[in-house]
């Protein structure tokens, strides 16, 4: 982000006659956009020089106006000096806080920054660049997404035009994987800094998130349109070319990010991976040594070298890079173990394990090291070497309630509950109030259907953490399992007194609510919910389904578009909406829909079962029976399809068939009163009069209505 995309604000101290030329105190003051930086700090130079010695105001305000130009022009030590001089006028000014703070902040000094923006905001609780600053400072530095949005979100309140609060808030969506919240929020950017190159380019990197390549190479060539020469915009545009599989395309691009800036290294690390990609190693590896040979200091290019060699399982080479960069002191395993974690939680697992064994083998008993080395093994679903490192971790810290919980987590990985409920017992043994222990112990009872030790355990980690609405929450669907809806609805009920927008206990007790028939309650509950989580594609189907229950077909359709319009690729919702579909007669829709989660999903069972429905429904046996075949491949044995596989055989006049497949569907399921029906009649038609009578009078035992 460029500083001049987050200019000062104007601050405007005397309404001069609009035919007057402004003084050198305004024109500091203004700091309008097109005045170039050093400008601005030569007028505030003269302004200062100028200004009555007594008049501390407005020689603070001069100051902190001083402090940004040098803030702009990185000159920050200077900018945090002459903060500093406003503060020793008025040590309690916000503004002055919070240009001391920019200097810091951009001068890579955090924590002080985060001080100095907590202290103007103590003293001005609606300073939008401090809360912005602050939520940067809260997400890049400590990991908290929450307090961040938090900050944002006021900050964008006290000023809907605070283009700073958009521009941090779009890009921790964008990190968050929130594609569609995040180019809502860059609309909005680009609209509030029109000029701002870097705002636009982050615009299509969104619309790439979404998978929207084409739209995203539409805002590239659009940038490119007004700056050809914009490297780095070539380099974006050459990458979503990739993305399509446009290799020539994307080279030609990055060849010209390169020829106008040779130090584009991520256009070197692009054509590195297109090489690989066409197995052409030598040129990946040789696009990769280019880039070192133009920065072969540069900690980022050697990073981003790593990562491209570990993509492309060169595992061994980005170790060698990852080394270089603590070469200061390769015996340091403090170092490594930092690095392996930092890599962690950035999501780079492998080098992040190479870091971790690094410090194992400095040193084999570093019990910290070896515990880490399984938490990341877990989480790259590495589960049986996760498990030995757990188990090694334990051995040389046999009292870490934490390494216990950790190994039941690996242990249910594996498929293994039982362990996976002694791992956490243990760790309760160890810290009795072990609020995660506790938790996981009751999720693990849950998960082995003990539901009555479940609620017992639930309401166990509850005394532990009492104000915890998602416990109540889980405690109710226990009671749901149990049987016991009074209790549910106690539980239900206290999860909400905690936190009335707590969201599963809405979606759930909305399920309770539907599943009892109570419509109009499950309605109510899902208005709530979905308020809170409007991009919830399950709550969006389920209050379809609601509104269909209710005979509302008209709002039940509208629900199911908006559910398949939030995320177009849920075959959840896709399936839905074709039942919805079916069961109005509207094959060719249905079909669409089935179609199209079978396309997402080729394993997807249910879309297979549903579409062969409806190709049932139509009298297209044949195809009906092959997705009927599809979906037995994937639950074999299953009555409701054999059934209506034989059905299908029936209607096709081959009776042995219907009767071959009827036949399993009894053995699974010999309460199936119309598998009985169906089989009766296809014996009657084979001239088995009296097999018929027998199948058709069992089926009339199970179900008086089996004819209607």
């Amino acid at each position: 982000m460029t500083r001049a995309g987050v200019a000062a604000a104007i601050w405007m101290l005397w309404a001069g006659a609009a035919t007057a030329a402004p003084t050198l105190v305004e024109q500091c003051l203004e700091a309008p956009p097109a005045r170039s930086n050093a400008e601005d700090l030569r007028l505030c130079d003269e302004a200062l020089a100028s200004a009555a010695k007594d008049d501390a105001p407005l020689r603070v305000q001069l100051l902190v106006a001083r402090s940004r130009a040098l803030s702009r022009l990185d000159r920050f030590a200077p900018a945090e000096a002459a903060a500093d001089d406003a503060l020793r006028i008025d040590p309690k000014d916000p503004a002055a806080l919070v240009a001391r703070g920019e200097a810091r902040l951009y001068a890579d000094k955090k924590e002080p920054a985060f001080t100095d923006f907590d202290a103007a905001l103590k003293l001005k609780a609606d300073l939008p660049r401090a809360l912005a600053y602050r939520a940067s400072i809260w997400y890049y530095d400590r990991h908290d997404a929450q307090r961040a949005l938090t900050d944002l979100d006021a900050a964008i309140k006290a000023d809907p035009k605070s283009g700073l609060a958009y521009y941090y808030r779009s890009a921790i969506h964008l990190d968050e994987g929130r594609g569609e919240a995040a180019l809502a929020d860059y609309d909005r950017l680009v609209v509030l800094w029109p000029d701002d190159i870097d705002a636009a380019r982050q615009r299509g990197v969104a619309l790439e998130t979404l998978d929207r390549n084409a739209d995203a190479l539409k805002a590239y060539s659009a940038i490119l349109r007004k700056h050809p020469d914009d490297a780095t915009t070539l380099l974006y545009r050459g990458t979503v070319r990739w993305a399509m599989d446009d290799a020539k395309g994307a080279m030609v691009d990055l060849d010209a990010a390169i020829g106008r800036d040779a130090d584009q290294l991520r256009a070197y690390r692009v054509k590195s991976e297109i090489f690989a990609a066409q197995d052409h190693l030598d040129l990946a590896r040789a696009a990769l040594e280019a880039a070192l040979v133009r920065a072969p200091k540069d900690r980022a290019t050697r990073i981003a070298l790593g990562d491209l060699h570990r993509r492309a399982e060169r595992f061994d080479q980005a170790l060698d890079i990852f080394n270089t960069l603590i070469k200061e002191d390769g015996k340091a395993s403090d170092a490594y173990l930092s690095r392996g974690l930092t890599l962690w939680f950035k999501g780079d697992l492998d080098a992040a394990i190479t870091d971790m064994t690094t410090v194992i083998k400095l040193n084999p008993k570093d019990a910290d090291a070896i515990y880490h080395r399984g938490q990341i093994q877990h989480e790259a679903k590495r589960s049986r070497q996760a498990l030995e490192d757990l188990e090694a971790a334990q051995a040389l810290a046999p009292r870490s309630p934490d390494i216990l919980v950790s190994k039941g987590l690996v242990l249910g990985a594996l498929g293994r509950p039982e362990d996976e409920l002694k791992a956490y017992e243990a760790a309760l043994a160890l810290e009795p109030n072990h609020v995660d222990a506790r938790i996981n112990v009751a999720i693990s009872l849950h998960d082995l259907d003990r539901f009555a030790e479940a609620a017992t355990a639930y309401s166990a980690a509850l005394r532990v953490a009492p104000e915890r609405a998602d416990l109540y929450a889980a405690l109710a669907d226990v009671w749901v399992d149990l049987g016991d809806t009074k209790k549910a609805h106690a539980a239900f009920a206290q999860a909400l007194a905690r936190d009335e927008n707590q969201p599963t206990a809405l979606a759930d007790r909305a399920r309770l609510y539907f599943n009892t028939a109570d419509y109009r309650r499950a309605l109510a509950d899902l208005d709530r919910a979905i308020r809170n989580q409007p991009k919830d594609v399950n709550l969006q189907v389920l209050r379809a389904q609601t509104y269909r229950a209710l005979g509302d077909t008209a709002a039940a359709a509208a629900a199911y578009d908006s559910a398949v319009a939030l995320d177009p690729k849920s075959t959840h919702a896709l399936n839905n909406r074709g039942l919805f579909f079916y069961n109005a007669d509207k094959y060719d829709a249905a079909i669409k829909d089935f179609d199209a989660a079978v396309a997402l999903d080729k394993a997807y069972d249910a879309a297979y079962f549903n579409r062969g429905l409806v190709y049932a429904a139509q009298d297209r046996c044949d195809r009906a029976i092959r997705d009927f075949n599809a979906y037995l491949r994937l639950v074999p044995n299953d009555a409701d399809a054999l059934f209506q596989k034989g059905r299908c055989y029936a209607l096709l006049g081959d009776h042995l068939l219907a009767v071959e497949h009827l036949d399993g569907a009894i053995r699974s399921n010999p309460q199936l009163a119309m598998a009985w029906w169906r089989r009766g009649l296809s014996k009657a038609e084979l001239g088995d009069v009296g097999g018929s009578n027998i199948d058709k009078r069992q089926a009339k035992r199970l179900d008086p209505d089996v004819d209607s």
